[in-house]
């Protein structure tokens, strides 16, 4: 028998893609940090595995913003230049790999 947690959470993925990219491809937490530009190839990807449509990244970062409380967007620096980056989650495993994230 099903659950109603259970229900709520495939409700939550059907109605909002992005729930399910966050549930799927990433850790959440306030010492978590991403490039902004390797979370939304990740994104793109996830939404071509899945027959969503991507979006731009303008929408995708409000989105996501208004997704993940708490979910900061910051200038880090990479090497020797400073790239915008979201404090708050990052890319977790398979996903990581499918952007060639590296740490």
């Amino acid at each position: 028998m099903v659950g109603a947690e259970e229900i709520v959470n495939e409700f939550t993925r059907l109605s909002s893609p992005l729930a399910g990219f966050i549930e799927d491809c990433c850790e959440v937490g306030p010492d978590k940090e991403q490039a902004a530009d390797d979370l939304f190839r990740g994104w793109a990807n996830w939404c071509q595995q899945n027959g969503h449509e991507v979006g731009s990244r303008t929408s995708f970062g409000t989105k996501l913003r208004a997704a993940v409380v708490g979910l900061g967007r910051v200038r880090v620096r990479d090497g020797d230049k400073l790239v915008w980056s979201y404090r708050g989650l990052r890319l977790t495993g398979e996903a990581a790999n499918s952007v060639n994230v590296i740490g």
